[in-house]
């Protein structure tokens, strides 16, 4: 059988399939030795899932409450442990707040969550409304710890529902039960707004919501984008934004032309927290016609023609990397250089400064 180091070799593909297979003692030693390497412990903890020895569980815990060992490690571990009563001593411990090593205090958190920690509630509310992905997860999983021990009831009536966090856990936990969010839809703050669309399902029940039970015309502009994700009927979405009298956010100075251009480019990803009568616009609205970039360039080369100056592009090799070069009555004006790694562009860099320029004294010129 391959040990481990076989199986997490240096260069490669990790093999996570072959190391499940290997001795939870060996795997639970190689853990606890600090002296290996941290990604191979990090992946040997993993490995470890559901099956640590029990003989081998003090010495990782003392890996967990070393501040010398590595983040990643000691965060795997809390996972892994995340059980075990005799690390709550630990992990409520007023030292633990100054804990700053890269997803520790998420980490401890949610740790103290599982074990029941009921005074962790409002912060692992914040970190489930995080924005960032890895850190919502964390504060998802604590507070689905905090449940599973008192009951959903207990822990909305620690939270309250003071704060956009507090309210947002509500939605979820509403939806998880089966019950109807569509009221969220209403809520002042747009993430909470934004939380419940994303939820919803029934396409019938949001038409009635838009009919009668809406109390404010938000509240209809998220019950119309939730509406239009679910059936995808663009002539319906459209007819519902006529109906609200095409709610739109004004800017003042922005003329009709650029404004189809920035909601067609940025309002289908737009933040949660945006106002949603940019979505709707930008699906009841036909997007402007592209540039046609050739024929710009045609004009910018005539213009300059025209101008009496000589423009010349050509391509060449700069920095051993492809490149065009445009020249001005023999003078180079502008190099354009791009990146490609694997077959890829990966990065296009223009530099016009004449005094970066004057440093080119040759080029390559590349030949079909």
């Amino acid at each position: 059988m391959r040990n481990i180091e076989m199986l997490l070799p240096d260069g490669g593909r990790p093999d996570t399939v072959g190391l499940r297979e290997v001795d939870a003692d060996e795997l639970a030693r190689y853990v606890a030795d600090p002296a290996h390497p941290w990604w191979r412990r990090e992946a040997c903890v993993a490995a470890l899932e559901g099956r640590v020895p029990e003989r081998h569980v003090a010495d990782l815990i003392a890996r967990v409450v070393d501040p010398d060992d590595v983040a990643e490690v000691r965060v795997a571990l809390l996972d892994l442990l995340a059980g075990r009563a005799e690390l709550l001593p630990w992990l409520r411990h007023e030292d633990r707040r100054h804990e700053r090593e890269y997803g520790m205090p998420e980490a401890i958190l949610k740790a103290r969550g599982m074990l029941g920690d009921r005074s962790t509630v409002r912060e692992l509310a914040t970190l489930a409304a995080s924005p960032w992905p890895r850190r919502r997860v964390v504060g998802e999983a604590g507070l689905d710890g905090l449940v599973a021990r008192y009951g959903a009831e207990a822990v909305l009536a620690d939270l309250g529902d003071a704060r956009p966090e507090d309210r947002a856990f509500r939605v979820r936990t509403r939806h998880r039960a089966g019950e109807d969010g569509v009221d969220a839809l209403a809520d002042p703050d747009r993430g909470v707004a934004h939380l419940a669309q994303s939820l919803l399902t029934d396409s019938s029940r949001l038409r009635r919501y838009l009919l009668d039970e809406a109390p404010t015309t938000e509240a209809k502009v998220w019950a119309a984008y939730a509406l239009h994700s679910l059936t995808g009927d663009i002539a319906e979405t459209r007819a519902i934004y006529e109906e609200l009298g095409r709610p739109r956010v004004e800017v003042a100075g922005l003329d009709d032309e650029l404004r189809g251009a920035v909601v067609h480019e940025y309002a289908p990803g737009c933040e949660r927290q945006s106002d949603p009568r940019w979505r709707v616009e930008a699906l009841s609205t036909d997007p402007p016609t592209r540039p046609d970039q050739d024929e710009q360039l045609r004009r910018a080369m005539a213009a300059l023609r025209q101008a009496a100056a000589r423009p010349s592009l050509r391509p060449a090799q700069v920095n051993a990397c492809p490149a065009l070069i445009l020249r001005i009555n023999g003078a180079i004006d502008t190099v354009v250089v791009l990146r490609i790694d694997d077959g890829l562009i990966t990065g296009l860099y223009a530099v016009r400064n004449p005094e970066k320029l004057s440093h080119m004294h040759r080029e390559t010129t590349l030949h079909r």
